[in-house]
């Protein structure tokens, strides 16, 4: 399971920095709003709070995620009394729908960033 596990780091890796270069550009395409919306103090402040809740969060799954996906590429198989065998594949499992919340939290709070940047933006 551990081949599983390092292909699914890599592969949330790669979702995430596709999703950083394609949220990159689009803030490279507000550029100005940006300025223009940090120069008010109110909109400053919401957006730095949600920065900081978004990392925040964004780190608790990411260590989340890590774990999980230790845990199950070095899970030892069992077979229990009714021959089902144990191999792990549930936390990996686990650690993909963990990655999914975090890039839905990620997605959410650039949401609501561009809402409040073309609200204060003049």
């Amino acid at each position: 399971m551990i081949g599983y596990a390092i292909g699914s780091l890599v592969g949330m890796i790669v979702i995430s920095l596709i999703y950083g270069v394609a949220s990159g550009a689009i803030v490279r395409l507000m550029t100005n709003k940006v300025t223009q919306a940090w120069t008010h103090r109110p909109a400053r402040f919401i957006i730095l709070s949600i920065y900081a809740l978004q990392i925040i969060a964004g780190f608790t799954l990411f260590i989340m995620t890590c774990y999980l996906l230790y845990s199950g590429g070095t899970y030892i198989p069992r077979t229990d009394a009714y021959g089902y065998t144990y191999s792990g594949e549930g936390d990996i499992t686990t650690a993909w729908a963990v990655f999914g919340i975090m890039m839905a939290v990620s997605v959410v709070a650039d949401m609501i960033k561009a809402i409040f940047v073309l609200t204060f933006a003049d």
